[in-house]
């Protein structure tokens, strides 16, 4: 894995910042469109989270494929990367638990033909303690479980109905974003831009620091990174604590876009432009008056596009001249 990628200046057209996609990507079409976005000189650079939530989840692997398309890990791709699916329903990874339950069925019954040849002469209480640990480790009560006098069987033979062409896709696109960086900068006219998904930690003072901090994370710790994961520059605004400079500025950046946290505008906090503005939200047919929106800034242009929709469809355009950020 890549943890840091350095984008040299657009000369030739526009360089864009997108939100949180969370699997809309009719949305983000329609929005491309809009922008009179040109793949032959325009650049889309993503926050992550472009999966879960949404409905075009295996879409994302188009994305990613496209030349012009450039986007960094969120904590909804480090939890796909780890295979983290506790709590699936409500993170929006419902979409890919097949996928999942399927490998690790397939997992599981080859450990268990492994040292089943070893466990014959044990007892059958060894081999049912021996499986069960198995189950244990790799969490799934979901197998189909049998206890008959004490002694507990799983069924491995049995898996779920998936379509075995999408749950290719599904693979392949895991591998790909075990693929994508930490943390991306792109030269502008207006100084270096960062992107990050969450924030850089307050403790970091500087854009190289951060860097350093991405490219010292093992891989089986990505899932547990602040880069990825953190709201606490947020967290302290909105309670406007004095315990930490929440508004501080890290150094050697002009400004660090960031997705992760849901604000109701794109809002900046120090040096850090948060623009995820809930755009899965749409989707929801429960959220009857939700605000919902795609934020895209043109790095460029110093624009900020707001692109409201309901329902999935888009209802308001809104352009922002952000001329007024101050840059580092």
């Amino acid at each position: 894995m890549v943890k840091h990628l350095s984008l040299k200046k657009n000369t030739a057209g526009k360089d864009y910042v997108v939100g949180d996609i969370h699997g809309c990507f009719a949305q983000l079409e329609q929005v491309l469109e809009m922008l009179n976005f040109d793949p032959t000189k325009d650049r889309l650079i993503a926050v992550g989270d472009l999966i879960d939530r949404g409905d075009e989840n295996l879409e994302a692997l188009e994305y990613l494929n496209k030349e012009w398309f450039y986007s960094i890990i969120g904590n909804h791709e480090a939890m796909h990367i780890a295979q983290d699916f506790d709590g699936h329903y409500q993170k929006g990874m419902a979409w890919a638990y097949g996928y999942y339950l399927n490998k690790l069925r397939l997992r599981i019954k080859n450990l268990y033909q492994r040292y089943q040849k070893a466990l014959e002469k044990e007892s059958n209480l060894k081999e049912h303690i021996y499986v069960g640990r198995i189950m244990k480790k790799f969490n799934l009560p979901e197998l189909d479980r049998f206890e008959e006098n004490g002694v507990v069987t799983y069924d491995l033979e049995e898996k779920p109905v998936v379509d075995e062409a999408k749950e290719a896709i599904y693979w392949q696109l895991v591998q790909k974003m075990h693929q994508l960086p930490l943390m991306i900068d792109i030269e502008t006219d207006h100084g270096l831009i960062g992107v990050v998904h969450a924030e850089i930690p307050m403790v970091y003072k500087s854009w190289n620091e951060a860097i350093n901090l991405g490219a010292n994370i093992s891989d089986d710790k990505l899932n547990d990174s602040n880069l990825i994961w953190s709201r606490a520059r947020i967290g302290y605004y909105e309670t406007q604590s004095t315990r930490w400079d929440y508004a501080s500025k890290v150094s050697g950046v002009s400004l660090i876009i960031c997705g992760h946290t849901i604000v109701e505008e794109a809002m900046v906090i120090g040096n850090h432009y948060f623009i995820d503005t809930g755009l899965s939200l749409t989707m929801r047919k429960d959220y009857f008056d939700v605000k919902a929106a795609l934020t895209v800034i043109d790095i460029t242009s110093r624009l900020e596009h707001r692109f409201d929709f309901k329902h999935g469809n888009l209802v308001n355009q809104v352009i922002y001249d952000v001329q007024d950020i101050e840059l580092q």
